[in-house]
């Protein structure tokens, strides 16, 4: 009786054993199939913890301005443009995937010309500006991201030189407007570079001693980030 149940064990040891030996090693085109069907969200990671990318982009904005203390003097919003570089890092341990720039946290530093309007008594007051946003980012999904920081902003040039308001002169030429705006947005980046973002900057300072008004803007923008290290 205990024989048989010895070449019992024996037979099924044997059984289980066998087909064992007919598995094949992956090779490694299989290996790169299986990397690129992998998801952004699996929980695999790659060495590299950094990719860095390059970038132009351009916009719309549509700026405004608050009423002076206890002068009302029926400030209205307008259109302008915007366009300037972009620079973006994606660090942290990302998914694995054939794309670089999948890291969760973001670091973008942008240099950008910003031409701003609003109107006061129904006068456009014209802005040249620059503005240098250094923008936080979470990308809580790998192609989407909210993003908040400072933006550094001065005036070059102001147009009319001046303008009136009931018996009151402002001159607005002397106008410097140099501000620390604080930014946040949210901005999609495709697997190919082409990105698109939407922001809002609110302003802090007053334009001016003479001209004590604060000017925010909302911006919409679409560019392409080239990612150089990987």
């Amino acid at each position: 009786m205990l024989k048989k149940i010895l070449f019992s064990l024996i037979a099924i040891s044997i059984s289980t054993c066998v087909p064992a030996q007919n598995i094949e090693t992956p090779s490694s085109s299989t290996k790169d199939e299986i990397i690129d069907s992998y998801d952004d969200d699996d929980d695999d990671v790659v060495p590299k913890p950094i990719a860095l990318g390059i970038g132009a982009k351009v916009g719309v904005n549509y700026s405004f301005a608050n009423d002076i203390d206890n002068i009302d003097m029926n400030m209205k919003g307008n259109v302008g443009f915007n366009g300037g570089i972009i620079l973006n890092m994606r660090f942290c341990r990302r998914p694995l995937s054939k794309y670089a720039d999948t890291g969760r946290i973001g670091l973008q530093l942008e240099a950008l010309y910003s031409s701003e309007s609003f109107k006061a008594e129904g006068q456009k007051i014209h802005l040249n500006r620059y503005e240098i946003p250094l923008l936080f980012q979470w990308w809580f999904i790998s192609r989407l991201c909210i993003e908040i920081g400072p933006t550094f902003t001065g005036t070059f040039s102001v147009s009319p030189e001046k303008i009136s308001h009931k018996n009151i002169t402002y001159i607005t030429e002397d106008i410097k407007g140099n501000d620390i705006m604080l930014s946040i947005g949210t901005e999609y980046k495709g697997k190919k570079g082409f990105s698109m973002g939407l922001r809002y900057n609110l302003g802090n300072s007053n334009l001016a001693n003479n001209f004590e008004t604060k000017v925010s803007s909302l911006s919409f923008n679409i560019g392409w980030i080239f990612t150089v290290v990987k």
